[in-house]
């Protein structure tokens, strides 16, 4: 007797496509690049991760926070990535609190360990004027600021 042959049905298909596409995020994911999330406040850029970044290398750093013309916060002239759980320190998007309850303004230096790989979300890439692959500059850890004088 002939064993049954099963052919997949067009059902069946969108699946299987599925879980191909969920492999492929996971398997991305999961090669250390830490996500990043951005938001705007009267013509500013704030991007920050989302969790602790792991797996990424770092280095010591210090360094002077700018701003380009289009409002995105700059580290040593590359986009920054501010540590999870940043957030605006004020109204006008010229500060950023970070977690330890510091602020953060154009103009002060601040001493920390960076990482190079923070890649910016789509939003933050367009107002940043910068692609998604482009080199950034991401704070990772706990950070010390000097303002600026």
């Amino acid at each position: 007797m002939p064993s049954a042959v099963r052919v997949p049905t067009v059902a069946a298909v969108p699946v299987v496509l599925g879980l191909c596409s969920l492999a492929l995020v996971l398997a991305v994911s999961g090669c250390g690049a830490p996500v990043t999330t951005a938001s705007s406040r009267a013509g500013a850029t704030l991007v920050t991760y989302t969790g602790t970044p792991a797996g990424v290398a770092t280095s010591r750093t210090t360094a002077l926070v700018s701003r380009s013309d289009r409002g995105c916060f700059l580290l040593d002239g590359f986009p920054l990535t501010f540590p999870a759980g940043s957030r605006w320190g004020s109204d006008d998007g010229t500060v950023v609190l970070l977690p330890s309850g510091a602020d953060v303004r154009a103009g002060d230096v601040v001493s920390g360990m960076v990482a190079t790989v923070a890649p910016l979300p789509d939003l933050a890439s367009y107002d940043c004027g910068v692609a998604v692959s482009d080199p950034v500059r991401g704070l990772v850890g706990s950070v010390t600021v000097q303002p600026r004088q």
